[in-house]
């Protein structure tokens, strides 16, 4: 166990130097983007569970809900207002105790570029200390949201995100797999999930904004949540869809703006990896979560 833990913390110690540490600035303007994303379509990620920092093209800020299909910037797994707490310096690599520290999350617990395909790369790699990000997956503009008072995943100990990209990735039709991976105790880690499912059952339907609404053609969004499969990865898993569509009040017609996105929860003991796929294959989501619950087996001793 020793030497496990000797190896893994000199392996991230050595990663540190290669990853960026967000700044207050962009931490803000992260939080921005997603609660903007959150309300429309996309990730989070679930009110109570997406959440993720991902810096491709980004979208503005404000409560208006953005078209997903054309979005390029990833999962928002937060509907909480903007963090204050400005990023930490970065974390020691060993703790007096020879425990690795709970600020460090290695790269190899994330699902890899190999893993989604041969000409994948890895992008916008952060690291995030205790604080800095919100809810991992949820919308606020669902009318239950608020009582169903959803904090554990706000408590993670670690946080650690990339994006897996295919294709050129200035192009924003490629393919994305949004990855967010969070230690929790074990005690919080277990909540998440919980409060994903409460999520969906307390959300199923509802009506939200849009940017579609004018005072020409007043619109509305219809938004819903469903679980699709559990148990497929991991110590515990779920798969979540969403669904968002912008009708007009005059004749309940398309308006125009819209999408699916899906969200794979997969835990193993005390640490999460959250998948974000903005499109919807949910056989492909549950086979990426194979490889993502191995992966967390390197943060997770006797992993199975």
């Amino acid at each position: 166990m020793s030497d496990h833990v000797d190896q893994l913390v000199d392996r991230v110690a050595a990663e540190l130097t290669a990853v960026r540490w967000a700044d207050p600035e962009r931490l803000r303007a992260t939080a921005r983007r997603r609660t903007l994303r959150t309300v429309l379509a996309v990730p989070v990620v679930l009110v109570v569970l997406v959440a993720g920092v991902w810096t491709a093209a980004g979208t503005g800020p404000g409560a208006p809900v953005p078209d997903v299909a054309a979005s390029a910037t990833g999962p928002v797994v937060t509907a909480s207002p903007s963090p204050t707490a400005a990023p930490s310096p970065a974390p020691s690599a060993a703790t007096p105790s020879g425990d690795p520290s709970p600020l460090l999350i290695p790269v190899e617990a994330l699902l890899q570029a190999e893993d989604v395909g041969s000409d994948a790369i890895i992008e916008n790699q952060l690291v995030f200390s205790p604080g800095e990000q919100g809810l991992i997956l949820g919308d606020d503009t669902c009318p239950a949201y608020g009582g169903l008072k959803i904090v554990a995943s706000l408590r993670y100990t670690a946080m650690r995100t990339h994006t897996v990209v295919t294709g050129d990735p200035r192009d924003a039709d490629s393919d994305r797999v949004f990855v967010d991976t969070r230690r929790y105790t074990a005690k919080d880690a277990a909540q998440v999930l919980a409060d994903a499912r409460r999520f969906v059952r307390a959300c199923r339907s509802y009506r939200a904004g849009t940017e579609a609404n004018t005072d020409l053609n007043p619109a509305h969004a219809e938004a819903s949540w469903s679980v699709l499969a559990e148990g497929f990865a991991g110590d515990e898993s779920v798969l979540v869809r969403r669904r968002y569509v912008s009708v007009l009040d005059s004749t309940g017609e398309s308006a125009g703006q819209g999408g699916t996105a899906l969200y794979a929860l997969i835990r193993m003991r005390d640490v999460i990896t959250v998948l974000y796929l903005e499109k919807d294959q949910p056989e492909r989501l549950e086979a990426l979560s194979a490889k993502a619950a191995a992966r967390l087996c390197v943060m997770v001793p006797r992993c199975r």
